[in-house]
């Protein structure tokens, strides 16, 4: 589908990462960290919320999580889990069927973040995106994220997509004609080795619809 469809994808949407296969795979990833839990649920939770007081990422997985599931009731629950979902899936036939996003795509990843406000819950924030070109088997795996929901929005990738056409100079008012309109390089159109498109690709050049 290459050829006629280009795929727009937001940062960690959840929707284009979506399949049977992905989210088994999210529910056991999810029940093996659960059995490696050292700490409370209720740590866990405020943790989640508040964030790690004075610790960095690693510091902090290593003070709530062990390095192996240690000998609990609930690896052997788990244990009985896996055997029982293998022995219903050998029953029915399954097979795995990888999905995946359509055609070319561009992966608007969040590249900056910045607290408006100056507080923890105000929810103001400013968010800069850089558009990658991505594989289209990028994207087999659910990211657990904040945004992945909201990821997804129609009015949400709208605005990504015009603010980082903006920053290339480039005309996105109604009726303008993209492929007619100079540009320059800006920081989000900067190419730094990770497949960032740049001013001369097809993905600026083509006329607005």
């Amino acid at each position: 589908m290459s050829p006629w469809t280009t795929s727009c994808i937001l940062n960690s949407d959840i929707v284009p990462r979506l399949s049977l296969e992905s989210m088994e795979h999210l529910r056991d990833e999810t029940l093996e960290l659960i059995s490696r839990i050292k700490v409370s649920k209720m740590k866990v939770f405020k943790s989640a919320m508040l964030g790690p007081k004075g610790a960095d990422r690693k510091e902090f997985v290593n003070e709530i999580l062990h390095s192996s599931p240690p000998p609990s009731d609930f690896l052997v629950q788990l244990k009985q889990f896996k055997e029982v979902q293998q022995r219903v899936r050998a029953e029915r036939g399954r097979l795995d069927i990888s999905l995946y996003p359509p055609g070319k795509i561009i992966h608007f990843v969040k590249t900056e973040e910045s607290n408006t406000c100056g507080g923890k819950f105000c929810g103001g924030r400013e968010r800069g995106y850089t558009p990658m070109w991505s594989d289209n088997d990028a994207f087999t795996e659910i990211v657990i994220s904040p945004s992945m929901a909201l990821d997804h929005f129609p009015d949400r990738v709208c605005c990504v997509i015009e603010d980082v056409a903006s920053g290339w100079n480039i005309d996105v008012n109604p009726g303008s004609k993209l492929a007619k309109k100079g540009v320059r390089n800006s920081k989000s159109s900067r190419d730094t080795g990770g497949g960032s498109p740049k001013p001369t690709d097809t993905l600026i050049q083509q006329n607005a619809v």
